[in-house]
């Protein structure tokens, strides 16, 4: 028995990755029998493979010859359900099109497979090039046990490409190795446009031929806006009315063929009061809602004031210092994303790129990046919340969130739970860029 604790001991590390991917198998058995749906707040009011077949119905759009912002949700011959598509169109034409070579469920199934390839590939790179110690394995490990990525296969999203595109943008950077970390960031731009944030950064390093690469791949969009501006103020509405309205991009969901509506008044509570979010934004905005029944959303010009704070920083200690933190700051415009836009849970996965990189290359910031990780890597409140207060979901179709029944608390506590431990780690990370400096 002393030498099996002896032996745990000087392999910690390898039980810890046993156990990690025992408790990932587990995960992956509820997108079958669904005994983990009830603990998220997507799993539980939105049907399975939502988010997949809304970028499925997109490729259907271009095989059709018609906008692929066409939107009819009581269209139910191509795919069951589906939202509207939000991306760039050459998501349509080179990931959506391909897929329709498969029916709708085969090829949600087929997404599944591929997104955890990818995890088993992150996690197997992350330990390699961490030097295959025990904590390179505490990092491969961090892939395996993260919930946001049950939800991000449930809605059959695709922010876990984007995670690993995130990953390679980030190798690359810490090792100083434009090609190798600039052509995914060029590929991410056009996937989803969030990796924008790293703008700064790669302009303070140099990556110019990075930079000219996501700009070409960008500018590929522009033959498709431009014979259709009408689809062009569909996106950068949808995209963007999160942030400057404060809240969500006000979508009518009674969309037919050929129509284009907008709503005329964007203060209205049930589309800010959302139980989904969880970005710093959403923790602000809903906690300022509970507190008031009457309000429809925040005052003023609050949001913009907050995004400008976080985005100001970000470029101050990105550009007004004369010793760069690559690492450092890679964490700093990863964690910006969550504090100034609309996060929902399984966005969260996108994160996970910054915290093993941490963990793996900076003993400095570990056990932030750990504690941090723990936070996220948890499922957010939702059941918990739901179980104290006897709330149950509104109605199928109900745009009535389910927070209308929650106590104030549970709305705070369900929203910060995420948000503010990246907040700490924000703050870490712009404190180590200008101790860096300072030094």
């Amino acid at each position: 028995m002393k030498r099996l604790r002896k032996e745990l001991r000087s392999k910690w590390a390898f039980v810890l990755l046993a156990i990690a991917v025992l408790v990932h198998a587990l995960m992956m058995g509820s997108l079958f029998w669904g005994y983990l749906d009830s603990l998220f707040d997507n799993s539980a009011s939105l049907p399975q493979g939502i988010d997949f077949f809304s970028v499925y119905e997109a490729g259907h759009s271009v095989l059709e010859n018609r906008s692929v912002y066409h939107f009819d949700g009581a269209d139910t011959s191509v795919t069951p359900h589906h939202n509207p598509f939000r991306y760039l169109p050459l998501v349509a034409y080179v990931v959506a099109v391909p897929f329709n070579a498969l029916p709708a469920w085969e090829g949600y199934w087929t997404w599944v497979a591929i997104n955890e390839l990818l995890l088993v590939l992150n996690a197997y790179l992350t330990w390699r090039v961490a030097g295959r110690s025990d904590w390179a394995l505490v990092a491969a490990s961090m892939w395996f046990v993260f919930t946001p990525f049950y939800v991000e296969l449930y809605v059959g999203q695709f922010s876990f490409l984007m995670a690993t595109l995130l990953l390679l943008t980030g190798l690359g950077l810490v090792r100083g190795r434009e090609l190798r970390g600039g052509l995914p960031w060029a590929v991410s731009i056009v996937t989803k446009s969030n990796s924008a944030l790293l703008l700064p950064l790669l302009i303070r390093v140099g990556w110019w031929r990075a930079i000219a690469g996501g700009a070409v791949l960008v500018a590929l969009n522009a033959a498709y806006f431009a014979g259709r501006l009408r689809d062009l103020q569909y996106f950068l509405w949808i995209n963007l009315s999160q942030v400057l309205n404060g809240g969500y991009g006000l979508l009518d969901y009674q969309l037919r063929p050929g129509e284009m509506r907008f709503f005329e008044d964007p203060d209205q509570r049930l589309f800010q009061f959302s139980s989904g979010e969880h970005g710093l934004l959403a923790l602000v905005r809903n906690s300022y809602l509970a507190f008031d029944s009457t309000a429809t959303n925040l005052p003023g010009p609050f949001s913009l004031v907050l995004v400008a704070a976080v985005v100001g920083v970000g470029l101050g200690v990105t550009f007004f210092s004369r010793r760069l933190d690559v690492l450092a700051l890679f964490g700093v415009w990863i964690c910006t994303f969550f504090l100034v836009y609309t996060a929902w849970e399984h966005h969260y996965v996108m994160l996970l790129p910054a915290l093993v990189l941490l963990v793996a290359f900076r003993p400095a910031s570990r056990w932030i990046a750990l504690v941090t990780f723990a936070f996220v890597a948890m499922p957010s409140p939702y059941w918990l919340v739901n179980a104290v207060s006897g709330a149950s979901l509104p109605p199928a179709g109900s745009l009535v969130s389910i927070q209308e029944s929650w106590p104030a608390w549970g709305v705070v506590l369900h929203h910060a739970a995420k948000p503010l431990p990246v907040l700490a780690l924000w703050a870490h990370l712009v404190y180590a860029q200008v101790r860096n400096n300072a030094t």
